[in-house]
């Protein structure tokens, strides 16, 4: 049995056009084909938020359009993406001390459990 389609609408992850539909359980559930995305409703209120989402049928996405110098229209190059790396974080300060001494052995059962006094016997 196929979901019923509530609408479509866009999706949380990649932006892209993703599809809502109803579960069995009469909750929203958000699927995008292009990120493989599976968003599920689990509550009333995931619900309303994910229901929210649903784009107007006559909402189409509106290409921004800028004018040249000359009067004539073309349609607006993207903003270009930063891929450069950010520098390292520069540390300010003293760095901690090395220890070459290795790290002390961990207690054995018998003596956590004389620590501690569980069995009632002061040995």
């Amino acid at each position: 049995m196929a979901a019923e389609l509530i609408g479509p609408c866009r999706c949380p992850l990649c932006g892209g056009k993703a599809r809502l539909t109803l579960a069995k359980s009469q909750l929203a559930v958000i699927t995008c084909n292009g990120c493989n995305f599976q968003g599920f409703a689990r509550s009333d209120r995931s619900d309303e938020l994910l229901r929210g989402m649903r784009l107007a049928v006559d909402a189409a996405p509106v290409a921004t359009v800028a004018t040249s110098p000359a009067g004539t229209s073309e349609a607006a190059a993207p903003a270009p993406v930063r891929t450069d790396p950010l520098p390292a974080p520069v540390r300010t300060g003293a760095t901690p001390p090395t220890t070459s001494q290795p790290a002390p052995a961990k207690p054995s059962s018998a003596q956590r459990a004389a620590r501690s006094g569980w069995l009632g016997l002061n040995l």
